[in-house]
């Protein structure tokens, strides 16, 4: 080992201390102080290797006047190495590196000197046409991949000093008949002999201790392998589609077998599972189609799911004591299954244990039971119905047997003489906000039954299927929300009992109060509200916020009632706390009252404010401008201006600003042009904090020409053929002489990238820096584009961006009752859930009206 370390060492301080690549005959070589090592002309990265026909490497060689001695083989010295058809590797070499050899198709035969002492991995990987290779005495490992691939290899001896076989080492080696382990190997790594479809025998030595996963997965023609006492565990798809194997014996040191261990072993005729099994995997025989008879012994507690699934002329299976359950699909697709014998007083077989969907109907014995279990499934015809299988187990209506199975699982039982399906008792449990309804079924004379201790009576009368059940069912009344009850059902045969209930929670519905949140932006919250609606009887409901009672808007679909609160103008990173209080009534007579109360609160977030550049459009007058994250308008934004020259005793100067998606915009006139100025952003909330952006300089006379400020908002609101619409101006240096909106119906040219206004777009005229207009007398049902529009003094008409509403439906008729008057008209809609929509929907809406209330209206086509 030490020798090895300090190899390895020395093999990776060889390209540090090595000089450049030259080439000596027809070998490139690394050159060190006396020794080389062979490379290729790319410094041993894998390329376009030139080697072809036969190499021999020299012991040694002169080199401009100097002796070397070839020491070793570089990684991918002969990578892909195509042409190469035979190399000499002399006595001097001690280690080949990793894929020296890789994809050497043309190379037949090796030789490796009794010098070498490891075999890097993938050395010989692809080497197709390599039939025969001696390995010396002196290699004590072998890496992973080595021989990968070398698909005429027929044989091969591995000498007694190796210690290890790696991974994959001769994986789809399909020529390999036979191969001789030496009793040196202790370890073999996974896949290592995989689909090696000619090996027809292998001998396994007592050094092993395991067989790793895949070692020996689709060797077709192994037909059988003696596997010694020293190995404990075999893995995972060890012999997996090993369809010659007719017979294996498992030594009693095997302690685990793996899932999909034998799966596809379909010539195995027997196999002997000993004594010191204790779990065997999932799938670790599927379809091992040959396999009649198994034994699990004792030792196994745990056999896996669809372990022998597949096994289709399987008849006889005898379960040891320590299996006390069989998982879904174990015995899927086993048609021949006969009998299935158990050891234990306590067993449970899955439902699905026999379930397939394929065209048999197996009848099957399980001896400990005494009863039988048969899959009636039959698969359906193209066309036909599908009906889930199922399996029945028949047994004596008045038997020990059925009391266990009952008491045992959850297994259906039918009467063996009358064919009736005799269900275990089960508690039902059905329940509103304020009444609870029990029913026990179905009840049985043989059986007696005690509900929370007390003997359990009532008036019995026949069911659908003969069966007979409880008839007086246990109801309650007066009850709350939300009221847990526990209850506990025993039954009890022969003085034998079990419990099918115990402590188990049975409860009404909830009330379920509960308050959202949704942040609208750093002082805007939306808060919502609700519970469930029931029969109980709500008395009061109360919804606080910070500590004071608000009213809220009021909504309510078929599940919940909701309270919706917009708060806004609160201060930036604070807490706001909810409290929602429902008082119920309840109790036989509704003399009783309980209060249901929900608490949450939420965190606004932080302000932020980036003062922008000014805009001096004339001497002393500026336009100031801040980005902001406030979302939601507000007229509590402006700027605080003062001249930089003033000492804190001077007030400063104030003024409303204007907002638009986050940007703030607002106009100061007159300043003192022979003075330096000052400004910055800020935002009053309604407790009246103020918080502010950070100051900027200004110079009223640093003027420059600057365009108007035009926007189109998003929002609008659709009231059927009338539109409001609104948006944004503000003046540049020229004065701002007519302003308003522009609209038209949408064509296919109002559609494109860059669309243009018609020369049809009407035109609708409004006043200040936030515009706001009503295009009427539209028609229904029709896509309209619109943009907001400044003309200057000047004769020039700037634009905001274009925006699109469709008008809506022409609503025909109101809810009953609520028709709506001249003077009070919906002014915006909402679906039932309580979310604004931009139009009446056809059905039932909620309509906000222009005098505060709310209505229900039905929307007709």
């Amino acid at each position: 080992m030490k020798k090895q370390l300090f190899y390895l060492v020395w093999m990776l301080l060889l390209p540090l201390m090595a000089n450049a690549v030259e080439k000596v005959g027809d070998i490139y070589y690394y050159f060190y102080d006396s020794t080389a090592v062979v490379t290729n002309k790319y410094n041993g990265y894998a390329g376009k290797n030139s080697y072809t026909g036969n190499i021999s490497i020299p012991e040694s060689f002169t080199y401009q006047g100097k002796t070397y001695r070839v020491v070793g083989i570089n990684e991918d010295a002969f990578n892909g190495c195509a042409g190469l058809t035979s190399i000499i590797i002399p006595n001097s070499v001690t280690s080949i590196g990793e894929s020296v050899f890789y994809g050497c198709s043309g190379l037949t035969s090796i030789t490796i000197p009794n010098s070498v002492t490891s075999i890097g991995q993938y050395v010989f990987y692809g080497c197709s046409g390599l039939t025969s290779i001696t390995i010396s005495n002196s290699v004590t490992s072998i890496g992973k991949s080595t021989f990968e691939g070398c698909s005429s290899l027929t044989c091969i001896t591995i000498p007694n000093s190796v210690t290890s076989i790696g991974k994959s080492t001769f994986s789809n080696c399909s020529s390999l008949t036979s191969i001789t382990i030496p009793n040196s190997v202790t370890s073999i790594g996974e896949s290592a002999f995989s689909d090696c479809s000619g090996l027809t025998s292998i001998t396994i030595p007592n050094s092993v201790t395991s067989i790793g996963e895949r070692t020996f997965a689709n060797c077709s023609g192994l037909t059988s392998i003696t596997i010694p006492n020293s190995v404990t565990s075999i893995g995972s798809f060890a012999f997996w589609q090993c369809s010659g194997l007719t017979s294996i014996t498992i030594p009693n040191s095997v302690t685990s077998i793996g899932s999909s261990g034998f799966s596809g072993c379909s010539g195995l005729t027997s196999i002997t599972i000993p004594n010191s099994v204790t779990s065997i995997g999932s799938s670790a025989f599927t379809d091992c189609s040959g396999l009649t008879s198994i034994t699990i012994p004792n030792s196994v507690t745990s056999i896996g799911s669809s372990a022998f699934y597949g096994c289709q002329n399987l008849r006889t299976v005898n379960l040891g004591n320590g299996v006390k359950e069989v998982s879904k699909n174990t015995f899927c697709n086993c048609q021949n299954l006969q009998s299935v014998e158990t050891g234990g007083n306590y067993f449970t077989i899955d439902l699905g244990a026999f379930d397939c969907s394929y065209k048999w109907a197996p009848s099957v014995f399980i001896k400990s039971f005494n009863v039988k279990v048969i899959n009636t499934y039959i698969q359906p015809s193209y066309g036909e119905r599908y009906e889930k299988p199922s399996i029945r187990l028949f047994v004596k209506k008045s038997s020990q047997t059925r009391f266990n199975i009952y008491k045992v699982g959850d297994m259906d039982c039918y009467d063996i003489d009358t064919q009736v399906r005799l269900p275990k008792p089960e508690m039902y449990w059905t329940s509103t906000q304020t009444t609870a309804n029990l029913r026990i079924q179905p009840i049985y004379d043989e059986f007696v039954y005690e509900l929370d201790g007390q003997p359990l009576a009532g008036t019995k009368y026949s069911y659908t299927n003969g069966i007979p059940f409880i008839g007086s069912e246990y109801t309650y009344t007066g009850l709350q929300p939300n009221e847990y009850f526990k209850h506990e059902l025993k039954v009890t045969y022969n003085q034998d009992s079990y419990t099918v209930y115990s402590g188990k929670d049975f409860n009404t519905r909830s009330l379920n109060p509960k308050v959202d949140f949704a942040k609208i932006d750093p002082v805007t919250v939306l808060v919502t509200a609700s519970y469930n609606k029931g029969d109980a009887f709500v008395a009061d409901v109360d919804l606080s916020l910070r500590g004071k009672k608000v009213e809220a808007e009021e909504k309510e679909d078929e599940y919940k009632r909701y309270y919706y609160v917009n708060l806004m103008n609160l201060d930036p990173n604070i807490t706001c706390n909810a409290e929602f209080n429902v008082t119920i009534k309840y109790g036989d007579n509704n003399e009783l009252t309980k209060t249901f109360t929900y608490k949450n609160s939420i965190k606004t977030d932080a302000l932020t404010f980036t003062t922008l550049q000014p805009k001096v459009i004339s001497l002393g007058n500026v336009i100031v401008a801040a980005q902001s994250n406030l979302v939601t308008e507000t007229e509590n934004v402006g700027f605080e201006w003062r001249r930089t020259d003033w000492t804190d005793d001077f007030p400063s100067n104030t003024g409303q600003a204007f907002l638009y998606e986050g940007q703030l915009e607002g106009y100061i006139r007159n300043l003192n042009t022979e003075k330096l100025w000052k400004f910055r952003p800020y935002y009053e909330s309604a407790s009246g904090n103020r918080y502010y952006g950070e100051w900027m300089g200004l110079d009223p006379t640093n003027t420059s020409y600057f365009e108007p400020t035009v926007h189109t908002y998003a929002k609008v609101e659709v009231l059927g053929n009338t539109a409001n619409v609104k948006g944004y101006a503000m003046r540049g240096s020229d004065n701002i002489t007519s302003q308003g909106f522009m609209y038209w119906k949408q064509t296919a040219a109002s559609r494109s990238e860059a669309p243009s206004i018609p020369s049809s777009a009407q035109t609708v005229t409004a006043k200040g820096n936030v515009m706001e207009a009503s295009l009427t007398n539209l028609d229904y049902e029709t896509t309209y584009c619109y943009v907001a529009f400044a003309t200057t003094a000047e004769g020039e008409t700037f634009y905001g961006d274009q925006r699109q509403f469709t008008t809506g439906e022409d609503v025909t008729s109101i809810e009953p009752g609520m028709a709506t008057t001249e003077l009070a008209k919906p002014v915006a809609y909402y679906d039932l859930s309580g979310r604004h929509i931009d139009k009446p929907q056809q059905g039932l809406v909620i309509a906000r009206m222009s005098d505060g209330t709310t209505r229900k209206m039905v929307v007709k086509k």
